[in-house]
């Protein structure tokens, strides 16, 4: 009997043919010969657009955390180091998902989640799907991050890592502060809590001024604040960055019967990193020539270093049972991140007409924890069904945020303390926020006689809530004079216990002085799905789906002093059909070719944040932001082609185009009102972006040369071209964020930048690496440009800000060593960050740095031993 096919295999059709020879016995079998190419794949499997991150990308790389991982994608960059933006698009445009499950943000002016608190240790691999699919959520602009973790091992692993590295910005003079016992682990320990007498106001729902309180009450009220362990700023040297983690996991040893296994992964870890920045912050101005023309002047000219520190606490937990036809998982997942800093801002201020120094302490803990319980079934007759059912919780608590503001008004070099009311502040805001998620899918393979069909339908449930408030607290000379010989003392001496006294300085409340201090908000989504994807013959497939998706948001701001009201202040309630269709061509004569289209219709909503008309400062830019109550949601219509060829495994070539029209994107604006300049947002008529896309990854060996023999070449490269232009018709309008229609040209005039916010034009990545058979090493030059990018809209008539990406160059190398024998591995890395050593430029007309600081090259050496 002979067996014979030329026909390209698959892998569900060589297992059957396999394991059909297998059975057959040597007296039956004269020959078998089974010949066909075929190249897996991950993007290639799939029915849709999209590129892959594995766990061999992220080793190679070195990457700690997801975030950075993800930049080495196409159309990936970066944005103030946690937010990925996914073809250039802002982060309002890019979602993430966590094993199906979607994620809670501890941000207070996001909704999406930063992604670089998830370290690359407890990552399996990452799917940035970039066209739509009808069992995704139908909020998809850019591209969906699809997040899984590690999964239970099929056989015993244990690892201990760590590593230490250098900055070159790491000096004896950074600027440090006392803080806490745990500070160093990135947990306040009880020092930052409220004091005991503000924590009873707070719960009488009572505020802290003159109408509530004497002022002998006011001035013991003062004593109780933390002085100067959480407000002297100190000169000393910095740390070196650390980290460790230790991973286990293994099979159990349970009889379970039924064929049934059980095992479980443990991981956890500490990672400390400390940076110094120093560079310049300045403002512009607009002056009048004698010519008739304008021209931006400086206007505040300031200096200003910081020294921060990230320590990071994490923790993953994985337990599964499961056969042949079925799986359980549970997954939990704990991350903290505590950052600390100190920063001083010295400089000319217009307004103060004199020199000015500002000096800040802050402190921040980010926390998420995620359940997720997920199930998969096959059942006999192919059917499969999968569920998931995810709670999780991220918070974000900033107690003792401090500022202190000082004047050299004599313009001698001595600076006083400023005692003008606002002067100094002390600020506590929280945010939480909770997600529930569950989903089904049920899927259901159908063979006809023209075509093989996969059908699915499935449900998706999720609920979103949130609740944010800030308290702020001054030190007011109320009672009478400060001593002129005091006002030049360090600000523990200013404020020590003898100067809280009703005749000096006592404490008043300033919560909620320029609007309500707390929100919470709700988003609740029902959606219901339904697809087929159809082989229709060896040159033809095509997916398509709908997704009915009912979606009520709901923010509700309020005085936290007199307490939450039941009237909603905004409601959106939109129900929306999301079609979506993907259309593959093999070519007959080119099996590793394949040409994909792409067509769907999905919708971007405004944050809870960009509703709200509570004042919040964003501690990355110092701008006050306020939402609108006026904002609706986006509706955007998604094109994309790609061509794909297929090298061998990993290896492969692509190109693309895609298009996108947005219908009401919601852009940011900066206006002026009095004396406090606000950040606030609204819906602007229609976007359109276009672009292409370049891939190329392929591993070169077989070298004749005696060095590169033992060697294998690996070059990647990928590059994102994107153009967005925001599309405004004569006599279009907006609504600004007190209800007022405008003509939209305003926000394009005095030659704005017509791009939308946060996009790039022009994103390349470039990887040279080897593989050192011989050796056991390997190493990579890694190369990431981004183009220049709207970081911020200008103040009133002002150009934009305008922030140039620094062009990154890394070199990572490790090499593993044989102990005991083989069983156990030692592996040593090295990596040398930022050769280049580009610095961060933010500019307003080109001639305004209002933002500028190094960077700095960072080395690191790492041990990791598996046994």
């Amino acid at each position: 009997m002979k067996i014979f096919s030329s026909k390209k295999f698959g892998l569900t059709t060589l297992l059957p043919l396999l394991l059909l020879t297998s059975s057959i016995s040597a007296d039956e079998v004269d020959e078998v010969v089974v010949s066909g190419y075929f190249i897996p794949d991950e993007k290639r499997d799939t029915t849709e657009i999209n590129v892959v991150l594995d766990s061999t990308a992220i080793e190679r790389t070195g990457d700690d955390n997801i975030a950075v991982a993800l930049t080495r994608l196409t159309g990936l960059s970066l944005v103030r180091g946690k937010y990925v933006y996914v073809r250039g698009l802002g982060e309002r445009y890019s979602a993430a998902t966590l094993n199906g499950g979607v994620l809670p943000s501890p941000e207070p002016l996001k909704r999406v989640v930063p992604l670089d608190l998830f370290p690359t240790e407890a990552i399996e691999s990452a799917i940035v799907q970039k066209t739509y699919s009808a069992d995704m959520n139908g909020e998809f602009g850019g591209g969906m991050i699809a997040i899984k973790t590690k999964a239970v091992p099929s056989e015993r692993i244990a690892s201990l890592s760590l590593s230490t590295g250098y900055n070159t910005n790491h000096r004896e003079d950074g600027l440090l502060y006392d803080g806490g016992g745990d500070d160093d682990w990135g947990y306040d320990d009880g020092i930052r809590d409220y004091p005991a007498s503000v924590a009873s106001a707070i719960a009488a729902g009572t505020k802290i001024d003159r109408s509530n309180f004497e002022p002998y009450q006011l001035a013991n009220m003062a004593r109780e604040f933390e002085n100067s362990k959480l407000w002297v700023i100190q000169k000393g040297n910095v740390p070196a960055n650390g980290s460790f983690n230790v991973t286990y996991g293994n099979q159990l040893d349970w009889d379970l019967g039924n064929d049934l296994s059980s095992g479980f992964l443990l991981t956890a870890g500490v990672k400390s990193s400390w940076q110094t920045q120093e560079g310049l912050r300045q403002t512009g101005d607009l002056q009048a020539n004698s010519d008739g023309t304008v021209s931006v002047i400086k206007a505040e000219d300031k200096t200003f270093m910081s020294t921060s520190n990230d320590a990071t606490t994490y923790g993953m937990g994985v337990f599964g049972v499961e056969s042949d036809s079925a799986e359980v998982k549970l997954t939990s997942l704990y991350i903290h991140k505590g950052t600390k800093e100190a920063r001083s801002i010295t400089g000319y201020d217009p307004s103060d007409a004199a020199d000015v120094r500002e000096d800040y302490t802050e402190f921040f803990e980010r926390t998420l924890r995620n359940n997720q319980l997920s199930f998969d079934k096959i059942f006999q007759n192919e059917i499969t069904l999968n569920g998931r059912v995810s709670f999780g919780t991220a918070s974000r608590n900033a107690p003792y945020e401090r500022s202190v503001f000082y004047e050299d008004s004599d313009n001698d070099g001595i600076f006083l303390y400023d005692v003008n009311t606002g002067r100094n502040q002390t600020q506590f805001s929280s945010v939480d926020d909770d997600v529930f998620n569950i989903g089904l899918d049920l899927t259901l393979p159908v063979e006809t006689d023209t075509a093989d069909l996969i059908f699915k339908i499935g449900l998706d449930q999720k609920v979103n809530d949130r609740e944010a408030e800030v308290r702020s607290y001054r030190f007011l000379a109320a009672g009478g004079p400060l001593p002129d010989d005091l006002l030049g003392k360090r600000v523990d001496y200013i404020f020590a216990d003898q100067n809280l006294d009703p005749n000096r300085l006592y404490v008043i409340e300033n919560t909620g002085s320029s609007s309500p201090a707390g929100y919470e908000g709700e988003l609740e989504t029902d959606a219901y799905y339904a697809s087929v994807e159809a082989l229709i013959s060896d040159q033809f497939r095509i997916s398509a789906g709908a997704r009915y998706e009912d979606g009520t948001q709901e923010i509700n701001t309020y005085d936290l002093f007199t307490g939450k009201d039941n009237s909603i202040d905004k409601t959106i309630d939109e129900d929306y059909i999301l079609p979506s269709l993907t259309f593959t061509y093999l070519p007959e004569n080119y099996e590793n070719l394949q040409i994909r289209f792409g067509y769907s219709e999905t919708i971007a909503r405004p944050t809870f944040r960009e509703l709200s008309p509570t004042l919040f400062v964003d501690v990355d830019t110092d701008r006050v932001i306020a939402g609108s109550l006026y904002l609706e949601n986006s509706e955007i219509e998604n094109f994309d082609l790609r061509l794909e060829y297929y090298f061998g495994q990993n290896q492969f070539l692509t190109l693309g185009a895609f298009y996108k029209e947005i219908d009401k994107p919601i852009e940011e604006s900066v206006t002026e009102i009095g004396d406090l300049v606000i950040t606030s947002y609204q819906n602007v008529p229609l976007a359109e972006i276009s672009g292409f896309e370049f891939e190329f990854e392929r591993i070169f060996d077989g070298f004749e040369s005696s060095w590169l023999a033992s060697k294998e070449l690996l070059v990647k490269v990928n590059y994102t071209f994107t153009n967005s232009e925001i599309v405004i018709g004569e006599g279009d309008t907006f609504v600004n964020l007190v209800g007022v229609t405008e003509l939209a040209s305003s926000l394009l005039a005095n030659g704005r930048d017509d791009r939308l916010q946060g996009q790039s034009d022009n994103i390349l990545n470039f990887q040279i690496g080897f593989n050192d058979f011989i050796a056991n090493s390997q190493g990579t030059l890694i190369f990431n440009y981004v183009d220049d990018r709207v970081r911020a809209r200008g103040i009133d008539v002002l150009p934009d800000i305008i922030e140039e990406v620094p062009t990154t160059l890394d070199f990572v190398y490790s090499r593993n060593f044989d102990v005991d024998d083989l069983e156990n591995t030692l592996k040593l890395s090295l990596e040398i960050r930022n050769i280049l050593d580009e610095s961060y430029e933010a500019t307003v007309a080109d001639n305004i740095f209002y933002d500028q600081y190094d960077l700095g090259r960072s080395f690191s050496l790492g041990l990791k031993y598996q046994f």
